[in-house]
């Protein structure tokens, strides 16, 4: 871990931390040898926080066996998007799709 902090400090990343369940990740769910971890991070630039200085991260438990969402939230709105429950699932294939720009500016 202190290499992956190191990295980041070279790249001038930070990692902006998180509210909620602290693994987003486990083994052996309910057994007494039960492995967690937090693999999920997101990361970004001063520059970038600056931008958008009420984005935050939080875990939410979901109904997959062994992994949490892991929730971008720009511009604190998360208490609004927990009372409609509708998230946006973003995936990673649909950057090869033509007007995947497109529809993320609007």
């Amino acid at each position: 871990m202190s290499e992956f902090s190191q990295a980041l400090d070279v790249c001038y990343q930070r990692d902006l931390g998180f509210r909620g369940f602290p693994y987003t990740w486990s083994k052996g769910r309910d057994r007494k040898d039960t492995v967690r971890s937090r693999l999920d991070r997101f990361v970004c630039t001063s520059e970038w926080m600056a931008l958008l200085p009420r984005a935050s991260v939080s875990h939410e438990i979901s109904g997959v066996r062994n992994h949490c969402h892991v929730l971008l939230d720009l511009y604190g709105n998360k208490s609004s998007r927990q009372r409609n429950r509708r998230f946006m699932k973003f995936e990673a294939m649909w950057i090869k799709d033509n007007k995947c720009e497109e529809i993320l500016k609007e």
